[in-house]
């Protein structure tokens, strides 16, 4: 991610490495970008978006290609959100979050047959987690 120095995006991130790291970061980061995100696409600022390859993000753990790959759908970038995400859910396929993910970008590029897999994931999964309620609405609309 890059993002302007001096900015307070800047400023709550490094805060947020120093105590977690980047992967415990991601989380947080992934709200408040998805916030941002709902505003438009320019609500984030001049400069701050997400890197492709994660770098600084250590982008071989799935939660950070997930939140990439979220962040990458929420801006309209489906197709390398949908490679992202793909990578996060062969890692971790039991991952009810990744799985809503993947499910909400492969409905957005018309794969129906993958949507509804992951989105099915998502929906049955016993623990409650942000977004199953819109995994089940997604889910309905697939039928």
């Amino acid at each position: 991610m890059t993002v302007r120095p001096g900015s307070r995006l800047k400023s709550g991130l490094d805060a947020l490495y120093a105590r977690q790291g980047p992967s415990g970061a991601t989380f947080p980061l992934a709200t408040a970008l998805g916030r941002s995100a709902r505003r438009g696409p320019t609500a984030l600022g001049e400069g701050a978006h997400p890197r492709p390859d994660g770098q600084g993000l250590a982008p071989e753990d799935p939660r950070v290609s997930d939140t990439l790959g979220w962040i990458f759908y929420r801006r309209g970038v489906h197709q390398r959100a949908l490679a992202l995400l793909k990578d996060s859910a062969a890692k971790r396929p039991g991952n009810p979050q990744i799985q809503y993910h993947l499910g909400m970008v492969s409905a957005q590029l018309g794969d129906t047959e993958a949507a509804h897999r992951a989105l099915s994931i998502a929906a049955a999964a016993p623990t409650p987690f942000p977004g199953q309620d819109e995994a089940r609405k997604a889910l309905a609309a697939l039928k």
